[in-house]
């Protein structure tokens, strides 16, 4: 499993770069369009949605709420002034290799004990916990958060 969060950032970094390239985007506007259509959403069909909004210069499936940030992000926008909340802005910031990023999801709370959704201090708290657990293995929070979120998503 360690192997598996390793690769999740490189992968998901790699593909925001590939896309930023096909679609003569930013790497900015890329994460951050995948990160706004992230709500709610399994990776590879995120990815394709991102893709094909990259492609149009439009958003049109997902949360509504999601497609109009991203829609936003497509505009011009910064996705620093449109993305609002710890775990859209993580994933925002994961996906463009910000290390100490660390995003609490569902399955994340899963993992860590906690069944609620996180209020803003209950999310720091956990990301502080899994930064601990991090540097007590000598790696990446990042990383470290990756790996619990494959073994979490693997077990269920």
């Amino acid at each position: 499993m360690l192997d598996a969060g390793w690769r999740w950032y490189t992968d998901a970094r790699a593909l925001v770069q590939g896309l930023a390239v096909v679609h003569q985007r930013r790497d900015e506007t890329v994460a951050g369009v995948i990160a706004a259509l992230s709500q709610r959403e399994q990776w590879r069909r995120n990815v394709r949605r991102a893709d094909a909004a990259l492609a149009t210069g439009a958003a049109t499936s997902g949360l509504r709420g999601s497609r109009e940030k991203a829609n936003r992000i497509l505009a011009g926008e910064h996705p620093r002034d449109v993305l609002r909340g710890p775990k859209i802005r993580a994933f925002y910031r994961a996906l463009l290799g910000d290390d100490n990023a660390v995003v609490i999801d569902t399955w994340m709370c899963r993992a860590l004990g906690h069944h609620e959704k996180p209020t803003p201090k209950q999310y720091a708290r956990l990301a502080a916990r899994i930064r601990r657990e991090a540097r007590a293995r000598n790696m990446p929070p990042a990383i470290w958060q990756a790996t619990v979120w494959c073994a979490i998503r693997g077990a269920a």
